[in-house]
């Protein structure tokens, strides 16, 4: 996830559990490649998501330009956070940059 032109970078990668492999009806862009417009939401999607979306989008309700979301059927993560992780050196848990470039 390394932005092609910091500061800004993309809208994230999605790891992804479907019914299908058939994702020709979805958009690229802010629908990480699994919905467009018209079927967002729509409970015949059938699709779990776990995102990590690095750009922050109000018309998805994201909290913030760097953050982890569980989807169903929709972009609206319910569950988010903040992109984070527990230090195995000292069991602090330290903010996490998607954009860093830094190996994860």
């Amino acid at each position: 996830m390394v932005p092609e032109s910091p500061p800004t970078g993309g809208h994230g990668i999605a790891f992804v559990i479907s019914p299908t492999t058939d994702f020709t009806h979805a958009v690229a862009s802010q629908h990480l490649g699994l919905f467009n417009s018209t079927n967002m939401g729509s409970e015949s999607n059938h699709v779990v998501d776990v995102e990590l979306d690095a750009m922050r989008n109000p018309d998805f309700q994201d909290i913030d330009d760097n953050h982890i979301g569980l989807d169903l059927n929709i972009l609206i993560s319910t569950p988010s956070a903040p992109v984070s992780y527990v230090s195995d050196a000292d069991g602090v848990n330290r903010t996490l940059c998607l954009l860093s470039g830094d190996q994860i």
